[in-house]
């Protein structure tokens, strides 16, 4: 029995890491100059401007994405999965950005929100631990049934 949950666990967690990624783009994600992004704007504005305030996070998306796409073809991205993942969590580290509008470029505070955000990064864990058990049973350590 043991054996049958530790084969079918990181299929489990594999499967829903694409589904917690999409929930994450519907809640708000974070909150920057008084107004609150939600996921999927704060991926496109991420991925479109991002390499202008050395914000790289939101290239974990497409990571992710990859990822997804790899294990549809029977292959298991482990190190781009880690990638994936360190990368979007060091987005906690960030805390402000610069920012250029009315008031010309100046620093802005920029806060995470806990659903969207944290929907998010648990998306990338999901995956993550999903290859790396998959990894683990191909080599052998736990048994297949």
């Amino acid at each position: 029995m043991c054996s049958k949950n530790a084969n079918s666990t990181p299929q489990l967690l594999i499967k829903i890491a694409p589904y917690l990624w999409l929930i994450s783009l519907c809640l708000p994600a974070l909150h920057y100059d008084n107004e609150i992004y939600f996921g999927y704007e704060t991926l496109v504005l991420g991925i479109i401007f991002g390499w202008l305030g050395l914000i790289f996070q939101a290239y974990s998306n497409i990571t992710f994405l990859f990822s997804i796409y790899m294990i549809n073809r029977q292959k298991n991205p482990i190190k781009l999965a880690a990638f994936t993942f360190i990368l979007g969590f060091s987005s906690l580290f960030i805390t402000q950005i610069v920012a250029t509008g009315d008031k010309g470029v100046y620093d802005s505070d920029i806060e995470l929100k806990l659903w969207g955000a944290g929907i998010w990064i648990c998306s990338y864990l999901a995956l993550l631990l999903g290859t790396v058990w998959n990894y683990i049973i191909d080599r052998g350590i736990i048994e297949k049934s």
